[in-house]
């Protein structure tokens, strides 16, 4: 005998994976992708520095601001992307200059 499936309406059907998250779960989501990755490049680095048995930490240094810049940019995109998706702001709305008929 064959199981059923879930029902249309039902939270296991691929509809609900689908739904956007909550912007505050999202902006979560970035953070810790931010501190992984600066995590894993100053591993990278101290890693690099010990192989090479180097006194002072310049990898490590040198891959925390690569690891730092790297995760500042998909942050900025993600926020850029998600504050599209929802509208919260009108595209070229800071460019707009309201002027007055007092001329």
């Amino acid at each position: 005998m064959e199981r059923p499936g879930p029902r249309p309406d039902s939270p296991d059907t691929d509809a609900s994976y689908k739904q956007p998250k909550s912007r505050s779960l999202q902006m979560m989501g970035a953070g810790l992708e931010m501190a992984v990755t600066v995590g894993l490049a100053i591993g990278a680095g101290s890693f690099l520095d010990r192989l090479l048995k180097n006194d002072d930490p310049i990898f490590a240094a040198v891959f925390a601001l690569l690891g730092f810049g790297l995760a500042m940019t998909r942050f900025i995109i993600r926020a850029n992307r998600m504050t599209r998706q929802t509208g919260s702001v009108k595209p070229d709305s800071h460019r707009t200059i309201n002027k007055t008929d007092s001329d």
